[in-house]
């Protein structure tokens, strides 16, 4: 690479070659932050003189005159004998220095990089997207609702009262009435009877109609016990996790692509926010499904932080397009080969470390409960999982070494799916088609048993708030039977964490490395796009590995490379399980 030509642009225009050029080399760092790599500019700064200088102090003065000024950066960009190795901005706003009118030190953000997006995705939420018709009514999906609180007993204690004495009531009234029908007949039948069957005309009349007001009373205490029991369907407003992406991206000039939510169970993945007001009646909903200013996930920077944890899952920005994977869906897709070198080419040595520093002992996940929501306390199976590493044998228990803890923490609750009927609404069941039965004998019209349906398939709540958003799957309106829980999460994302050997559909995972640097690699411009694309790379020997970070002197065509190979070091582990409490 000697003779290469090495040109700059500075917002377009052939300029911008910095003062410090001999020092300058490209860095890329992987695994410092969520998401992709950030590449950048590896001294501390760029030092830029003389007309560039006077250019950018120009850009930071024209923000009083009507310009974009200092907190818009100028494009910048380096080039290798024409072909770009560098597309990014000059950043004024932080830390840079203007030394008089002859010289100003700033540095560099690439474009799309993981720190624009982060700084980016943070400056705005979900309310703002919704306020600017980012988001509009047909994002939401419908998640319709019912109440499967227990009354309060003092409610439930005077209507069972009521119902008590009402039924007594109903069955003497049916005893008087007929001794009250007898006594007429026996009436009618003397010779001269005109004033008992006037008397007893008129018993009979008041006994039929006493009768009557009691199986009215008792058809109302019934609907008001079925009115406890079995409050109307609401339905609230939320959306789903791939058209939150969509939205959010869709702001930030990007489209989306994910295979995880392309899969039968994940695509179903919906996000309701903590309501403070019940859901709407008869088929209407609440008014808004995106995240509220009491959600954990208002902004969008938040909500994709909250998504790489959750799903153990990195992002590339690759042509315009956010790609959101589990963390090694680009193990098998790497092109570049690295070459066969020693790590260590001053003293010739071989030199290696073990990935031990990222060893967990104790790898816990764990969804919300809601106080609001007794569902999520009662229905606590599913809520936490816990996978202890141990060692399988032992020699001194004092010496072992492994520690650490990591905890995966989705800020959300686990939905309840109603299956099938409670034992109050089963018993209210059966009182209420006795009820039917009796009132329809009589002549009247009750059809209380026909209201108590089981509305299978819908959420349960205990109130018609909730203070915890909820992660759920549903598709037109019906709750999938089953729904999220932490154990899901390990056995779909973060098994590939442990350090014991996992065997999935075929293959095997662990998560066990060893660790090399390797220095004066040579490397072009075309390795370099290989890596900035996909930090993943085989060895001449067919092994897999993991760039953690390349120092990249483009002068000289060398570069020191941090990597990891993945490779078993110990089969000394068990995984122990604790699914409960």
């Amino acid at each position: 690479m000697a003779n290469q030509n090495i040109s700059f642009e500075l917002d377009g225009q052939p300029a911008g070659t910095p003062a410090n050029l001999g020092e300058i080399t490209l860095s890329a760092n992987w695994g410092t932050r969520e998401g992709i790599s950030e590449q950048e500019i590896s001294t501390t700064s760029i030092e830029f003189v003389l007309e560039d200088a006077k250019r950018l102090i120009q850009h930071v003065s024209d923000g009083m005159n009507g310009g974009v000024g200092i907190f818009e950066g100028l494009p910048y960009k380096i080039n290798i004998d024409n072909t770009n190795i560098f597309d990014g901005f000059i950043n004024l706003s932080e830390d840079a220095e203007f030394v008089e009118c002859e010289k100003v030190i700033a540095n560099l953000v690439k474009s799309g990089g993981s720190d624009w997006l982060n700084d980016v995705a943070d400056g705005f939420s979900f309310g703002f997207l919704r306020s600017e018709n980012y988001i509009t009514n047909s994002d939401f999906v419908v998640v319709p609702y019912v109440l499967n609180f227990r009354p309060e007993a003092f409610i439930v204690g005077q209507l069972s009262i009521a119902l008590f004495l009402l039924q007594k009531e109903l069955i003497q009234g049916i005893r008087n009435t007929a001794d009250s029908v007898a006594n007429f007949a026996e009436a009618f039948g003397k010779v001269n009877p005109i004033g008992e069957i006037i008397s007893a005309t008129m018993k009979l009349i008041a006994q039929i109609a006493y009768t009557t007001a009691v199986i009215v009373a008792l058809v109302q205490t019934i609907t008001d016990l079925v009115n406890q029991f079995f409050p109307p369907v609401r339905r609230y407003r939320a959306m789903t996790i791939k058209r939150m992406f969509e939205v959010g991206l869709n702001y930030l000039g990007l489209n989306f692509e994910s295979t995880i939510f392309r899969d039968p169970l994940f695509k179903k993945s919906v996000f309701l926010p903590s309501k403070s007001k019940r859901g709407g009646l008869f088929g209407e909903t609440d008014e808004f499904g995106n995240p509220n200013q009491n959600s954990s996930v208002y902004n969008f920077g938040d909500f994709i932080r909250v998504m790489l944890s959750m799903f153990n899952a990195d992002y590339k920005i690759e042509n315009g397009t956010f790609i959101f994977e589990r963390r090694d869906y680009w193990d098998n897709l790497s092109t570049y080969i690295l070459p066969d070198v020693e790590t260590n080419q001053t003293a010739r040595l071989s030199e290696l470390q073990y990935n031990t520093n990222e060893f967990v002992k104790n790898y816990f996940i764990s969804f919300q409960t809601d106080i609001q929501d007794q569902n999520s306390l009662e229905n606590f199976a599913g809520t936490n999982y816990q996978v202890i590493n141990e060692p399988i044998t032992i020699n001194n228990k004092s010496m072992i070494s492994g520690k650490g803890l990591a905890q995966i923490r989705p800020p959300f609750a686990r939905a309840t799916r109603k299956n099938e009927y409670t034992f109050y609404e089963k018993t209210l069941l059966k009182v209420a088609k006795l009820c039917d039965t009796v009132v329809n004998s009589l002549g009247g019209n009750s059809n209380l048993g026909p209201s108590i349906q089981n509305r299978s398939g819908m959420m349960s709540l205990s109130s018609d708030t909730t203070t915890v958003d909820k992660f759920l799957f549903i598709e037109n309106e019906q709750l999938d039977i089953n729904q999220v829980s932490a154990k899901l999460l390990w056995d779909n994302f973060h098994f590939i964490e442990s350090f014991a050997e996992i065997t999935q559909g075929g293959q095997v995972f662990h998560n066990q490395n060893i660790l090399r640097t390797s220095e004066k690699v040579p490397f072009c411009l075309n390795d370099w796009n290989q890596l900035l694309n996909n930090n993943k790379f085989t060895t001449t020997s067919g092994q897999t590995g993991e760039i953690i970070s390349i120092d990249w002197d483009f002068q000289k065509g060398v570069a020191n490379i941090q990597y990891k190979i993945k490779q078993v070091y110990t089969k000394n582990i068990k995984l122990v399980i604790n699914a409960g409490e």
